[in-house]
């Protein structure tokens, strides 16, 4: 007679499952996640088990991957259900005819604790990352998110993907607490690699855009970015301080290699609509803005539609910029002029 225990959190199903011989039965994302945290526990799982009816690789996590239809005499002393809450029930039922001396059901309430393709979507997550248990990534059918070796996402990420989107983020890059990732409609949004996302930030794509991180980029706590009919591009080596706030609309923003911005940065091109009373002609200014090279942006600084600061160039604290600044220069005021020349600066 099989044991059957239902788990609601991970301390559980380790209590559960320590002392067995583990297999794990379902081989997407959840049973991914699961295999993880026991192993990161300091149990050994021995494989994963699938059924016929979906399709399997033979080998996961460097395990093998067996058909438990062609097992129908092995015994197990122990199987990990690990499938997303709506085929608990149905998977349960098939595995009661095997001989299993004791299932752990990772019940319906464990969806927040494992991240799971909920809808069909393509979701890629090598296992040499390392998700929180409280991951929640989402993809739908026609949409793609791909986590790469070595990735850190830490506790209450939401990532989600939709209507055509794609969403990379590459290797080794690391992802605060809280911080939320989502790109909609015909959208991409990459994350290179080494880049270093702060706690409760926000990352968001829509209607036909793409933001890019690049390589090594060191984002603050708290930060927001917003593209929509737009693109976002940030330059390899840029350090950017904590409550950084950029949004784009209909138009880009550029930020070169080895910029440095300190804290309460803003970039805002394209946002409301500014209508002409008499014509009733759309005059809102969609400029785009550009940060050349090495440019240091100081603390509360903003930088409207139509800025451009030129590589080598310091931007006074508090600065409110709308134009072209000259290359190594200091600019400052509101609005921003340039207070002296012929000068460069070092981290």
């Amino acid at each position: 007679m099989m044991d059957k225990v239902i788990v609601s959190d991970v301390v559980s199903l380790y209590d559960e499952c320590k002392g067995n011989a583990i297999a794990i039965y379902g081989a997407k994302t959840v049973a991914q996640r699961a295999c993880l945290y026991l192993e990161n526990k300091g149990l050994e799982v021995d494989l994963f088990l699938v059924s016929k009816k979906y399709d399997n690789p033979e080998i996961l996590m460097n395990k093998s991957v067996e058909k438990i239809e062609d097992n129908k005499n092995k015994a197990w002393d122990c199987v990990v259900l690990a499938v997303s809450s709506k085929y608990v029930l149905d998977a349960g039922k098939e595995l009661e005819k095997y001989n299993i001396k004791k299932l752990v059901i990772i019940s319906p309430l464990m969806d927040d604790d494992f991240p799971f393709n909920s809808c069909g979507g393509n979701i890629e997550i090598s296992a040499n990352s390392f998700l929180s248990l409280k991951t929640q990534i989402f993809a739908d059918e026609t949409s793609k998110i791909i986590i790469d070796d070595g990735v850190v996402i830490k506790d209450n990420v939401r990532i989600t993907s939709t209507n055509n989107s794609i969403i990379h983020i590459c290797k080794s890059a690391y992802i605060g607490n809280e911080t939320v990732i989502g790109a909609d409609e015909n959208s991409k949004i990459e994350v290179k690699e080494n880049v270093d996302i702060g706690k409760q930030s926000e990352i968001n794509a829509v209607s036909n855009s793409k933001i890019a991180c690049g390589d090594e980029n060191i984002i603050g706590h708290n930060s927001i970015m917003f593209a929509r009919e737009s693109d976002i591009s940030i330059g390899l080596h840029t350090t950017v301080g904590p409550y950084l706030y950029i949004t784009c609309h209909k138009t880009k923003i550029e930020i070169g290699v080895d910029n440095m911005f300190s804290t309460n940065v803003r970039l805002c091109s394209g946002n409301h609509r500014v209508i002409d009373k008499k014509s009733g002609k759309d005059i809102t200014n969609r400029e785009k803005i550009r940060t050349g090279n090495h440019v240091w942006i100081g603390a509360g600084a903003t930088l409207l539609a139509g800025s451009d600061i030129m590589e080598n160039s310091i931007v006074g604290a508090a600065a409110v910029v709308t134009k072209r600044m000259e290359p190594f220069s200091a600019c400052a005021g509101n609005p921003a002029k340039v207070i002296k020349r012929d000068i460069d600066w070092k981290r």
